[in-house]
């Protein structure tokens, strides 16, 4: 009996401790991808720490944080953390790393789940209006 009233305590605490989560992400969540003045491009990439082909992709990001700075902004949640969860739900995320890019009006316009080259991933951006240095 002491184990099941337990149990249910867990799920309760559990149940009000996820609530509250969603409640604060909700607001933050539900705002547009809106770029700040200048920015072509939004580039957001949903992944984690601990997957190896998004640890492959973190050299990429950063190069393509230094080479487009005022053109593209990067944005990184983890997903596998209490943070990040919202934003995968958000996203529809179905695997990671998944890399969602909008254009200088906030529409998503291009989509792509896995490991992304960075070769293909320039591609994407001067697709969206940025521009190699």
């Amino acid at each position: 009996m002491k184990k099941l009233v337990r149990y249910f305590a867990v799920l309760l605490a559990a149940a009000v401790f996820g609530l509250s989560i969603g409640f604060a992400a909700e607001k933050t969540l539900k705002q547009p991808v809106v770029p700040t003045k200048g920015i072509k491009v939004v580039y957001i990439q949903l992944g984690s720490e601990k997957c190896p082909p998004c640890k492959r992709m973190e050299p990429i990001l950063n190069e393509i944080r230094a080479e487009y700075k005022g053109q593209v902004e990067v944005v990184y949640h983890d997903v596998w953390t209490r943070q990040g969860a919202p934003y995968g739900e958000k996203y529809g995320v179905r695997a990671i790393p998944t890399q969602i890019l909008f254009d200088s009006m906030g529409k998503e316009y291009y989509r792509h789940i896995g490991y992304l080259s960075k070769e293909e991933l320039v591609k994407v951006l001067e697709a969206g209006g940025a521009k190699h240095p």
